[in-house]
């Protein structure tokens, strides 16, 4: 399940302070699945900051870069190549664990294979992800299918 259009945080990098604004998330689900939603996105980022310190420092960046991380979700239990973990930099694929197989792999980004490499050594974010995919997400999918459907039904009448 994809939204586009709508920011979903923003990382004040000064104060390190983390606001999750989907609006309409916040305002069409219950409290305690707003609650889990945001329970959920401050793990993902959670790993997703580990990532992108590592991937600076095997890359020895300096300075300000742009990265991306992106998180998908099945519906269907059925489907889990549905499930994602996506990380970029600069625009450019640098990794995305496929759930499948338990790996990651590289992607486009000029030093992807080192990125990789690095991140296939750390067991521990790998399992904790994929048990957050396979565990968590397809709830969340449902729960925002459901919401969305009962939102739009609401919005027709």
């Amino acid at each position: 399940m994809e939204v586009k259009d709508i920011e979903i945080l923003a990382a004040y990098n000064d104060s390190r302070l983390i606001v999750f604004k989907q609006s309409w998330s916040k305002g069409n689900l219950r409290n305690t699945d707003w609650m889990f939603f945001n329970m959920y996105l401050g793990s993902f980022l959670y790993y997703f900051q580990i990532h992108i310190e590592k991937i600076s420092q095997k890359l020895e960046i300096k300075g300000a870069f742009i990265t991306q991380c992106m998180v998908t979700c099945s519906s269907s239990m059925n489907d889990p190549a549905g499930y994602a973990f996506k990380v970029a930099v600069e625009g450019e694929d640098a990794v995305h664990l496929n759930v499948t197989e338990g790996v990651w792999v590289a992607g486009d980004y000029p030093h992807s294979e080192a990125v990789q490499n690095s991140l296939q050594k750390d067991k521990v974010s790998l399992v904790s992800i994929e048990k957050m995919l396979k565990n968590q997400c397809h709830a969340l999918a449902i729960t925002y299918s459901i919401t969305g459907k009962e939102a739009l039904s609401r919005k027709s009448k």
